[in-house]
Parts: structure tokens; sequence; C-alpha cells
């Protein structure tokens, strides 16, 4: 109990234990004098192994013995309730629980020791009990949060790779579409430059004169023309050609 909850147990879900306020609480106690009685009878650190001499002690407490075991079960249950609020913070709902239920049946075991009820082996061996079950619930539950942290993360990084996947083809769609705007936009400016050429052909038509243009006709060229004389006698003929 107290001092003696399994290491696992307080170191499952968080390194700092310094931090926690339990921790040197109960450390003082485990050097006070007025405990030093029990030493032999109760370990403090039931994570090693209890010796068979006290598994086996069939002796009850006496007055002085039963005044130290008030003295430890009360300020072990204060030092225990110091870290209450860390506990909380640091380690998930199922260990404080688990926590809580062997707290609660290790003051139970102190009490029947305390009224004479067992012996210091009987709670030798519920201290002992206790402890491997506690442990072996918190390694539980610490693979079962495990599992689902991890189960977490594996969905969340699904659900990053869906989104960047979604993320990638609305990227591509955008573009597609602006390169269908800008290919639309340039059909319609060719368009537009095409009707503006096909109005200005179609100015330059309606301003030509309604009656077709005539060449006017070539100036003949005068023909060349030769004349031949010839003289007979007293006379000369002559003929142009």
């Amino acid at each position: 109990m107290f001092g003696a909850l399994p290491g696992m147990a307080w170191q499952a879900w968080s390194q700092n234990q310094t931090e926690n306020p339990s921790v040197e609480c109960l450390s003082q106690l485990k050097g006070d004098a007025k405990i030093q009685i029990l030493a032999d009878k109760i370990p403090f650190d039931i994570t090693k192994s209890q010796s068979l001499e006290v598994l086996a002690n069939k002796a009850k407490p006496t007055a002085k013995e039963k005044a130290a075991l008030s003295f430890f079960v009360t300020e072990g249950e204060r030092c225990t309730d110091l870290g209450a609020d860390w506990r909380e913070k640091n380690f998930p709902a199922e260990i404080n629980a688990l926590l809580t239920a062997y707290r609660v049946d290790m003051v139970a075991a102190f009490a029947d020791l305390y009224a004479g009820k067992t012996s210091y082996g009987d709670l030798a061996k519920l201290r002992a009990k206790g402890a491997a079950e506690l442990k072996i619930s918190v390694d539980a539950v610490v693979r079962e949060l495990q599992a689902k942290r991890t189960a977490e993360q594996q969905n969340q990084q699904e659900a990053e790779a869906r989104k960047n996947q979604a993320d990638t083809q609305a990227r591509e769609r955008r573009e597609m579409n602006e390169q269908q705007q800008r290919f639309a936009q340039q059909q319609a400016e060719q368009q537009q430059q095409e009707a503006r050429r096909q109005a200005a052909l179609q100015m330059l038509m309606n301003q030509r004169p309604s009656q077709p243009y005539q060449l006017p006709m070539p100036t003949p060229i005068p023909r060349s023309q030769t004349t031949n004389c010839t003289t007979l006698g007293n006379q000369m003929n002559c003929t142009t050609r």
C-alpha cells in the first residue's frame, strides 16, 4: 500500500515522477522513525519479492506496533491524497480507478491486521496478491490504451491522406477549370477580333460606288504610212499605204 504501490502503476503514463507530490511524501514517510518498528514485518516496497519469513509470519501486532500501524496508514493516506490532482492530470481514468480500488483493499487489509483478525503474514500475502493483480490490470489497460492510440493515429493519418488527396484533386479541378476559362476567353477574344475584321471589311464594301467602275477605252495608235512615188515621162505618181 502507499509507497508499496507497484512501480509500473506509477510510471505507466508519466516519467515526471519528481513532480508527483505523493512520491516525495512517501519517501519521507519511509524513513520516519515512528514506523521503523514495522520494517521487518511490513516491507515498505513490495515491488520486490517478500521473504518467506515475512509471508509465513503468524504474529499479530502489539500495542506499540498498532500505534505504528495507525501512523503508517494515516500518513500513507495523506501522502496518497497529495498526489490526487497530479494523478488525475497525468494518469488515464482507467488506471486511477484501479489504483483507488487497490488502495481501498489495502486499507481494509491493514484494518484487519490492526484489529487482530489477521497476522502479518496474511497481510504480506494480500499485499503481494493485490500488487500482482494491480500490475496485470494496469498492463492490460496500458496495452488497450496504446492500441487505441495506435488506431487513432492510423485513422488520423488515413484521414490526412484522404484530405491531401481531396485537396490535390480539388486543386487539379481548379487548374483545369482555369485552363478551360482561359481557353474560352481566348476563343471569345478571337471571335471578337474576327467579328471586328468582318465588320471593317463590310464597311469598306459598303463604301464602294453602286455602278461598276469602267476602264476608259484606249486611244487608237495611228498606223504608220509609207508613200511610194514613180516617174513616168513627165509625170510622177505617188501611192500612200
